[in-house]
């Protein structure tokens, strides 16, 4: 059995995704953890610019993150 290994550190995200009741999706609104956006994390990333990237300092959804992924609706 082969193992691989990924080197480098990992962390988690919070993806909020869903589908309105018309079956369309709605783009996910993923959360990291950070203080600032550094543009060279999403350059040549799967991400297109439907998605929505936003900080927390924990990684994990709050208040104001879960009233701007309304917005994002």
């Amino acid at each position: 059995m082969t193992k691989m290994i990924q080197r480098g550190s990992r962390e988690w995200v919070t993806a909020v995704k869903a589908v309105q009741s018309g079956g369309s999706v709605i783009p996910p609104y993923v959360v990291v953890a950070g203080k600032v956006h550094l543009e060279t994390g999403y350059r040549d990333s799967p991400f297109t610019r439907k998605w929505v990237v936003d900080l927390s300092e924990t990684g994990w959804t709050n208040d104001r993150i879960g009233f701007d992924w309304i917005k994002h609706l």
